[in-house]
C-alpha cells in the first residue's frame, strides 16, 4: 500500500514540472489520477473480508497492545506529510530553482518506494524493534544533513532519497511489529490505530 502511496508521491512533481503550475490543466490532470483511484476500490467491494468488531475495543486499548509500533506510526505521519509539505518550499529558500526542488521531492518519493526491500531484508534477519530504533537514529542524522545537502542539487538528490526510504521503513516496521505482536483477532484494531496515529 505505501509503495502505491509513495509512487503517486514521486509521479506528482515530475506531472507539475511538465504541466506546470498554473491555469486548469494541473488541476484537471490530478481530478482525473484521484477518479482513477476509485476503479479498483470500487472493483474490490465484493471481496472485502467481514470484520468482527469488539464493544470494548477503542484506539487507547489497541496502542497498549504494541506501543513502539504506534509510536512509529505517529512519528512518521508527522515527519512523511511534512517533509512531503514543506521540502520544495525548503530547497526554494536556499536557493534551488522550482524544477529542482521539485526533483528533490521526486528523489525522496523514489527513495521511499526503492528502499523497502532492503529494509525489509533486514527486518526479517534482526528484532524488527532494533532495526527501527536504527532507522529513526539515521533519519534524524540524515535531517540535520540535509541543510548542508540542499547547497548542490546531486548531494541534495542522494541524502533525500535515503530519507524517503527511512520513513517509508518506519512505516514497514511499524506494521511489521504489529504483525509479530498481536493475536489475529486483535489484527484489525491494531491496525487501524496504527493508522490513526500516523
Amino acid at each position: 500500500m505505501q509503495i502505491a502511496f509513495f509512487s503517486g508521491f514521486a509521479v506528482g512533481p515530475l506531472l507539475l514540472h511538465k504541466v506546470g503550475i498554473s491555469g486548469y490543466l494541473p488541476f484537471l490532470v490530478a481530478a482525473s489520477g484521484t477518479a482513477f483511484c476509485a476503479i479498483p476500490i470500487l472493483a474490490a467491494r465484493r471481496v472485502t473480508p467481514k470484520f468482527v468488531y469488539s464493544k470494548g475495543e477503542n484506539i487507547f486499548s489497541a496502542c497498549r497492545l504494541t506501543p513502539a509500533a504506534t509510536i512509529a506510526g505517529f512519528i512518521v505521519g508527522f515527519v512523511e506529510i511534512t517533509s512531503v509539505a514543506l521540502l520544495p518550499n525548503v530547497a526554494l529558500a536556499n536557493g534551488m530553482h522550482a524544477e529542482a526542488a521539485l526533483g528533490v521531492l521526486s528523489a525522496m518519493t523514489i527513495g521511499g518506494v526503492l528502499l523497502q526491500m532492503p529494509i525489509g531484508w533486514l527486518a526479517d534477519r534482526y528484532e524488527k524493534v532494533g532495526v527501527l530504533i536504527c532507522i529513526t537514529v539515521g533519519l534524524m542524522a540524515l535531517f540535520v544533513l540535509l541543510e548542508v545537502s540542499l547547497e548542490i542539487a546531486m548531494v541534495a538528490g542522494l541524502v533525500t532519497f535515503v530519507i524517503g526510504g527511512l520513513i517509508l521503513g518506519v512505516y514497514t516496521l511499524g506494521l511489521g511489529i504489529i504483525g509479530d505482536r498481536v493475536p489475529r483477532a486483535r489484527l484489525a484494531s491494531a491496525n487501524a490505530a496504527f493508522l490513526v496515529l500516523y
